[in-house]
């Protein structure tokens, strides 16, 4: 049980599923305080509730929007960090929003006059509120932990049906298609042989194109956006996009596998591994698959 701890877990940094999730839950709190009244609202008269209870609600809106956006910031500027997101770092995450929220909320009801502001007050609003969140936070996220598990599994080993009737790719030694491929300083440029393209990563401001020669892998470094280089290789079918931070030669893809967060390209004698992003997984196993 400890082991899945430390498993692969799928963060979401979309926007609509952050500002969607963000007002449901909103709307949630308001709908949960107005049905079971906790912390005096039954003594506030009915048609004085409503502004009270939406203020609530937009608080832990707000809260939520804050902690997705601020993570889909971070994860764009550090793609890499998304593979090493594991499930208890989920955990984590969610109850620290849990706890930013609680103690919001209870700033508000001591403003509005609801409760006397203390430090007992807060570290009793927080405490209530951690442990009604703990169960629900560990059992949704571990849920949705197996279930993006066993999908991805399970589609990873449908692909990998169809990869074993795929005919080879031709050597490299049977022949070369060469691409020259140019860097942000113009003079600075590679002649590429597409058969030996592994696949290429984003590196800051560079480019690393990773080759197979004479069964070594070769890494070369190039000043340039995945972006240019993306566009340099649209007349190439075999190249594609399959993250935002990789370009990947489908020719060589031997195996896909999958966990919790996607999938990832294992390629023809390599022990490096390339992972599939959300938004291009479907494409790129269908690419796969023909």
């Amino acid at each position: 049980m400890l082991k899945i701890w430390n498993k692969p877990c799928p963060v979401q940094t979309g926007v609509p599923y952050i500002m969607r999730t963000s007002l449901l839950v909103g709307l949630f709190v308001a709908l949960f305080l107005f049905f079971f009244q906790p912390f005096g609202i039954h003594a506030v008269p009915t048609q004085n509730q409503y502004p009270i209870l939406a203020g609530y609600g937009l608080i832990t809106s707000c809260v939520m929007l804050l902690y997705g956006g601020s993570l889909s910031m971070y994860m764009r500027q550090h793609p890499e960090r998304e593979s090493q997101w594991t499930v208890k770092r989920q955990i984590v995450y969610v109850l620290l929003q849990i706890s930013t929220i609680a103690g919001a909320n209870f700033y508000y009801s001591a403003a509005i006059g609801m409760i006397p502001f203390s430090l007992e007050g807060l570290l009793f609003f927080i405490g209530v509120t951690f442990a009604v969140g703990l169960f629900p936070t560990i059992t949704l996220t571990l849920y949705g932990y197996t279930h993006y598990l066993k999908t991805h599994i399970a589609i990873a080993e449908a692909t990998n049906l169809q990869l074993e009737h795929r005919p080879d790719p031709a050597t490299p030694e049977a022949g070369t298609r060469t691409l020259q491929l140019t860097g942000e300083n113009k003079t600075e440029a590679i002649d590429l042989d597409l058969k030996r393209l592994l696949f290429i990563a984003a590196a800051g401001n560079y480019a690393e194109l990773h080759l197979r020669k004479d069964k070594k892998e070769q890494k070369i470094l190039l000043r340039s956006s995945l972006s240019r280089l993306e566009d340099q290789l649209q007349g190439e079918p075999d190249i594609a996009r399959c993250h935002r931070s990789y370009l990947v030669n489908l020719e060589q893809v031997v195996h896909v596998s999958g966990n919790a967060q996607g999938y990832l390209l294992h390629l023809r004698e390599s022990e490096l591994t390339v992972p599939v992003g959300r938004s291009f997984a479907r494409k790129i196993l269908d690419k796969i698959g023909r």
